[in-house]
């Protein structure tokens, strides 16, 4: 059972979250994602190019 929050004085209702944080934490770990990909990748060419 999730603990109520008091609002005000005479009303109690359940927690909310922020749902645009949550949004704005999903898309920077797409980012992350997509970021640590590219730098895989680019890390993978150098080594490559230097192999040559």
């Amino acid at each position: 059972i999730l603990p109520l929050i008091l609002d005000g004085i005479t009303t109690a209702k359940e927690p909310t979250t922020n749902i645009n944080e949550e949004l704005e934490l999903e898309e920077e770990k797409k980012w992350l994602k997509l970021w640590k990909e590219l730098f895989r990748k680019e890390k993978n060419l150098f080594t490559q190019n230097f192999i040559k």
